[in-house]
């Protein structure tokens, strides 16, 4: 039919910033309210209070690398296992359910976890710093 020029490219940096960016807004919201719920929802689970630092690394640091493109891969792999990490002790009860408004109630919890998989599976696309690098002869991620 038609192409559009660097189309791959811009539907990976439109799913990067779109993830990335999303879900910086809940990751300041723990840097500026702290991370007491998650710390409690841990330990209700018999689970150690200290793995509620790991939300700083998926929130903030992994949305910041996709944003940018850097260690585009890994960072997204990151950003999944923390929405099933959120799903596990926040959500599950919620599964099977439907929202309020009549979408399912884990569905921006599923949004984010299969954006970050398709990110994983299609790589981050030539406007990333990790498309750079590959174009200046650095081995891919």
């Amino acid at each position: 039919m038609f192409k559009i020029p660097y189309g791959d490219d811009l539907a990976k940096l439109l799913l990067r910033l779109m993830a990335g960016g999303l879900m910086l807004f809940h990751g300041v919201s723990k840097l500026t309210g702290g991370i007491d719920g998650i710390a409690g929802m841990l330990t209700a689970k018999g689970l150690p209070e200290a793995m509620a630092y790991g939300v700083y690394v998926g929130e903030v640091l992994a949305p910041l690398l996709l944003v940018v493109g850097l260690f585009t891969r890994l960072s997204a792999a990151v950003f999944a296992f923390n929405m099933v990490v959120a799903v596990g002790l926040a959500h599950a009860g919620e599964l099977l359910s439907v929202g309020e408004h009549g979408g399912w109630a884990v569905e921006l919890q599923a949004f984010y976890l299969f954006t970050a998989l398709a990110i994983v599976l299609a790589g981050p696309g030539a406007f990333s710093i990790d498309g750079q690098r590959r174009r200046a002869g650095a081995k891919p991620e």
